[in-house]
This record gives C-alpha cells, structure tokens and sequence, in this order.
C-alpha cells in the first residue's frame, strides 16, 4: 500500500515538473525569440528568471523527499520493532525448549543426579560440665565422597571452633566432639564446606538453636535453619 501511494505520488510531482518546465521553456523561448517587436531579455535576467521559476519546484521536491525519508525512516522501525518480538519470540521459545531439555534430563537420569546430589544430615547437642563444654555433632553422608571438609562453629559472627577433615566417605557417618570453654546460650551457626566430583566449595549453613531437651549425650540443639549454596 505504502509503495503504491509513493508510486502515484511520484507520478503527480513528476508531471506537474513536466509540465511547468515546458511552460517555462516555452515563456523563455517566446520571450527570447517570438518577441515581436519587444528586445529579448539579457542573461543575467535569464538567470533571475529560471531561478524565480523553479525555486517552487525546488521546494516541492524538497518537501517530498523530506516525506520520503520520514515514511523510510518509520518503516525502518516498524521492522526494527518486529525483529526484537521476534527475537522475543525465538528467544522465549528457546528458553522453554531449554526447559523441556532439562525436564527431560532430571527425569530420564534422576538416580544419577540423586548420587552426586550431597545428602548430608546432622544432628547435634551440647553437653555442659563445670569446667568445660563440648559441642557434640553427628554427621552423616549418604551422597557421594566429599572431600576438603571443613567445620566452623561460630556465634554472632564470631568463629569459636574450626576443625579440617581430609574427606568424608560415601554413605558414612561420625561424631565430632568439639571441647568449648563454654557453650553460647543464643543461637550457633554451624557451618560445613566441602567439595564432590560434581562442584567445589560446597558450603551448608546450619542455625542451631536450644531445645531444653536433655538426654544422655547432652541437650538437644534444634536445625533452625538449613542453606546451601549447591547448584546442580
């Protein structure tokens, strides 16, 4: 539609050209040699003459291609405008394609991502005596092998044990006791760091809270909160 409208008006500015450049022509041409009597206009009048005549014209077709860059330039970003929605598009579509692939993946190889997935538990207690404490963790691993263990206590921000374990075998378990001098009666952060085949510096951070749950190992410190920062 556009192309026939700048067609058609194409058309009407080149006729209306023509035709006053013939009229022009043809006053010029009576003028200088169909005269009849009168003397012919000298040069520099010639020049006056076809500048007055044509700076219409001039303006016309000033205007017009000031039209047709306009409508190029809007017709430029109409398309602009439809390529990113189509990228939108191929990109959306994309993403959720990505989506099925990875949907696909964790049901068709769900046992293997469950093995390299850390499945660590822990549970804990505090035993307090007269003259010294002890922090008591029992931690199991029914994942894979972790390696580079570490275990910091700490409480407030301020770190009160850290203990280094070369690694912690698959489907194992073991007690750390950690003597204190004392044990804080707010909450202790227990933080664990390890790495697997699958990513390195794997960290799990456990808040610990007091339960008043005394048995034979020593109070009962409650999992107020779990973290990790492991990404499959």
């Amino acid at each position: 539609m556009d192309d026939k409208k700048k067609d058609w008006l194409f058309r009407i500015f080149l006729t209306i050209s023509l035709v006053w450049t013939a009229g022009v022509s043809w006053f010029l041409f009576k003028d200088q040699f169909l005269y009849n009597g009168y003397s012919p206009m000298p040069l520099n009048e010639i020049g006056d003459f076809l500048a007055g005549s044509f700076s219409p014209l001039a303006f016309f077709w000033l205007a017009y291609g000031y039209w047709m860059q306009n409508k190029e330039l809007k017709n430029q970003l109409d398309e602009f405008r439809n390529s990113i929605e189509v990228q939108k598009d191929l990109a959306k579509a994309a993403n959720n394609e990505s989506q099925l692939n990875y949907a696909n993946f964790r049901t068709t190889n769900l046992e293997k991502i469950k093995k390299f997935t850390p499945k660590i538990s822990l549970k804990a207690w505090a035993l307090d005596r007269k003259k010294s404490s002890s922090l008591i963790l029992k931690i199991s691993n029914d994942g894979m092998e972790c390696y580079e263990v570490t275990v910091v206590i700490a409480s407030k921000g301020d770190i009160i044990k850290m203990s280094k374990h070369d690694k912690m075998p698959e489907n194992s378990s073991g007690n750390l006791n950690f003597d204190l001098d004392t044990i804080p009666k707010g909450d202790i952060d227990l933080v664990l760091m390890f790495s697997n085949d699958m990513q390195r510096n794997i960290e799990i951070t456990y808040r610990l809270g007091r339960s008043n749950i005394d048995t034979e190992t020593g109070e009962i410190l409650e999992i107020l909160t779990e973290r990790s920062n492991y990404r499959l």
